[in-house]
Formats: C-alpha cells, structure tokens, sequence
C-alpha cells in the first residue's frame, strides 16, 4: 500500500454509494464517479462508517468484537482496494477525445461464407465499390481533419488487388492502420508487408478444431487459417484470434483452445478475443443462445490466461456506446455511425458529402444518443457504467436509441461481472 492512512483523519470516499448483496459479499458502486468496491461483509460496515464522515480509529470501531491483528488486516485490505482503484469523492480521471477513427469495410468480397457472418459478405465484388482513386482521395480529405486510427475489414480485405497500395498511401498520410482478416490469404512475401504498414492484426478463428471451426467458416479453412497465424510469428505487431462463440463451438473452444495455443500457434505475440454472435446478415439464422453466458464458461473453465481483456474504465463517465464516435465506412461509399451498418445508422454517402459535413453529422449522432438522454437511466447506478446499450439493439428493440433494452437479468450481469473484477 503506497498512500500513508492517518487513524485521525477521515477518508475522501465518495458519498453517494449503493451497496449490493453479491455471494458471499456486496458490490459497492459509487454512480457519479463511477468507481466501485468488491467487499466483504467487515469491508463494507468499516467503508459505510468512513462514508459518514468519521475518522478512520473511530470507523473501525465497528469491528471491536475482533482481535487487534484481525482488525488491521481488515483494515488494511480495506484501505488497499480505495487506493488501488482511487475510490475517493474527488477522484479525477480525463480522457481527451482524441482525433476521430475510421473503420472501413473496403469490400464486400470474401473467399469464405461463414454461416454466421452479419456483413453477409459473398464472392463476388459490388459494381458500386471504391475505386482506388477515389479511397486515395477521400483519404486525403480525411487525414486532414483526423489522424486517428483506421481499420480496414471486409469481406476480406485482401481480396483487392489494390489493397497494399492503397495501404502504403494512408500509412504515409500518418495514420495508424488496423487489419481485420481471416487469415487464409495471407502469404510469407505479404506477411512482410502486413508488418511494416499495421500496427495490429486480428485473425478470425471459430473453433480450436479443424471440425468445428469449418463447419461454420468452410472445409479447409481451419488449417489455412493456422498457417496465415503462423506466417506472422516473426511479426513485433500485436495478433488477436477473434472467436465468435455460439453453441455450435462453444465445448470445443473450452475444451481445446488450450491445446490450439500451445502446439498449434507457433506466434507467442498472440492474445484471444471471445466475442457474442451478432444477429444481422446470416448470423440471424444462427442459433445465438446466450452468448455472455457461454463466453463465461469459456473463459472460466479453459484456463487460458492471454484472453484479450477489456477492462471497465473506473471515475471515467461511459455516456455511449460508441455509436457516432467513429466513422464507419462502407465499401459502397456509404457512411454509417456504426459498425453493424444497418440502415437506421446510416448519415449519407462519401460520394455527395463533403468531410466537415460528415464529421458534424457523426457529432450530432454521438450528442443525441448520449446516455444523459436516456429518462430510463437517470436512477440507475449504473448509468456511467453500462452506458445506455448498444443504440442500434435499442432502437431495434423498442423504437428509440435513447430507449434501453436492458432488464433486470441484464443488470443483475453486470453486476455480478463488476463484483468479479478484483477491486
């Protein structure tokens, strides 16, 4: 424990707290900041007497039915959790919006038909996708308004022949590149490139198993893909192994993706991303099942420990989804201020725009959506934590982007996920 705690003085705990009954112990949520505590049921008496504004001697009074070494390791665990995760009242934490990012769905074509795919990419490439010109161009307008980072998926992107060119120029326009790719097309002469002009890469992968994972991507796919991994292994840039989890794959995933990793994978550079189904295109025909529940069990019962993990920011406001933060390019031109690209998220096309209009659009988006917005939520301690949902599952779901579709359950998960995340 770094910070010194005098017996004499209180502690800066935030005031407004809610407490929930959690197992054995209670979650400890501070809404506006939004922070939170995983305590014990000793934990929590002393914090709720700190909470009032008493001295931290007189707060542990609460526990003078205990023995004195008893009461300081209490305490001492206590004090730990607060400062380790600056559950203080006037804890500040700024994130500075950064330059705006793209993500961009070069094209629709695919050398793969995953059953489960919700861009419905297919083999055969739309007449109306971007010339080369007209990406290098549109680039140049963006660059100048933005340096933000620029992912590129598809179908699969390196289906165009132009894909590299068209790559080197937005690399020397000074913008930070991501690929998104199933991995199958990449070679040892352009590993090299991948390598020089990325600065991460994520390879789909939807089985530990060469039956499972092409049931679902196609026969042949599995092997074709380990051998794209593995022609990066000299690579310095960040790999994640995207796994889209559902119940045709899960057993398999967590029964074997220990043994992927370890006698398969020859790249140590690698980390694993377990995501939900998402049910548009043909992932609607798809049975989903619950998918947090099972990328639970995976998690939990695999013993892997490089799962890609996003933490939950602490004393940092979330007031969205993410919806309108980012601009989401289509390979057709259109623009959208989501990811799924689904049509209620669509502000125009690159082709009759200008940058600034789409810039301003997306911050409109962003503004209207925000979780401030959102009557439902205005009591909910969550709020700051959860965000308001996925904007486009709202309006989906009850007509309304501000409109969440959560319940009880749902809330009840995240709670759960919170208590589970050592405070």
């Amino acid at each position: 424990m770094e910070k010194e705690f005098l017996l004499d003085n209180p502690i800066d705990v935030p005031i407004k707290l809610n407490f929930h009954k959690i197992d054995d112990g209670y979650l400890c949520i501070a809404r506006e900041k939004p922070n939170w505590l995983s305590l014990n049921d000793l934990e929590k008496k002393v914090l709720t007497e700190l909470n009032k504004g008493i001295i931290l001697r007189d707060s542990l009074l609460s526990l003078m039915n205990l023995n004195e070494q008893e009461i300081i390791s209490i305490a001492k665990s206590l004090l730990e959790k607060i400062d380790k995760n600056e559950f203080y009242e006037n804890a500040v934490n700024i994130i500075e919006d950064g330059d705006l990012a793209m993500h961009y769905y070069i094209t629709n074509m695919c050398n793969l038909e995953c059953i489960h795919c919700y861009r419905d990419a297919g083999k055969f490439k739309d007449k109306n996708e971007l010339t080369t010109q007209e990406i290098k161009n549109l680039f140049d307008d963006f660059s100048k308004l933005s340096k933000g980072p620029v992912s590129f998926s598809g179908g699969e992107p390196l289906k165009r022949s132009d894909f590299f060119e068209i790559v080197e120029y937005i690399k020397n326009l000074g913008n930070s590149l991501s690929l998104y790719t199933n991995g199958i097309l990449i070679t040892g002469q352009n590993s090299k490139k991948i390598s020089e002009f990325f600065d991460a890469v994520q390879i789909s992968l939807d089985g530990a198993t060469p039956k499972i994972n092409d049931e679902i991507r196609g026969e042949g796919s599995f092997n074709k893909i380990i051998r794209g991994i593995n022609y990066l292994e000299n690579s310095i840039i960040p790999i994640t192994i995207s796994m889209v989890v559902n119940p045709i794959n899960e057993e398999d995933i967590r029964l074997n993706l220990r043994y992927l990793l370890k006698e398969r994978i020859r790249n140590s550079n690698v980390s694993i991303k377990i995501g939900g189904l998402v049910s548009y295109g043909r992932g609607k025909c798809i049975e989903k099942g619950d998918s947090i529940e099972l990328i639970e069990k995976i998690i939990n019962d695999s013993g892997i420990k490089s799962f890609k993990k996003t933490d939950v920011p602490r004393n940092i406001k979330n007031t969205g989804c993410g919806y309108g933060k980012a601009m989401v390019l289509n390979y057709n031109g259109d623009i959208f201020s989501c990811s799924i690209t689904q049509e209620e998220a669509r502000i125009g096309n690159i082709k009759s725009m200008g940058m600034d209009e789409i810039f301003e659009k997306l911050e409109q988006a962003s503004e209207s959506t925000s979780v401030h917005n959102f009557k439902e939520c205005k009591e909910c301690d969550l709020e700051y934590i959860c965000g308001g949902g996925c904007r486009i599952k709202n309006k989906k779901q009850t007509g309304d982007f501000t409109k969440p579709h959560c319940d009880e359950k749902y809330k009840e998960r995240i709670y759960k996920q919170l208590y589970g995340i050592l405070s």
